[in-house]
């Protein structure tokens, strides 16, 4: 990213929030609840179903429900 910038991530693959802060700027935070998940093989979980929440701040930005797709590849076990 850049500027440099920091990114915390919090929750489970059901539900999680991705916390992204910039230099000088307002923090950005996505929160995600996943409810129908899809194995693709090759560790790849895709989710089918999905809300996510995008806040700048403490202010609400956009909003999707049941629309949201994420991607996550797990890690080697």
């Amino acid at each position: 990213m850049s500027p440099p910038s920091s990114v915390r991530v919090v929750g489970s693959p059901q539900e999680f929030t991705i916390t992204f802060k910039a230099l000088g700027g307002q923090p950005i935070t996505l929160k995600v609840r996943g409810r129908d998940y899809g194995d693709f093989g090759d560790r790849i979980i895709n989710t089918l179903v999905g809300d996510l929440e995008i806040r700048e701040g403490r202010t609400l930005i956009a909003r999707s429900s049941g629309t949201a797709a994420l991607e996550r590849r797990l890690p080697l076990s």
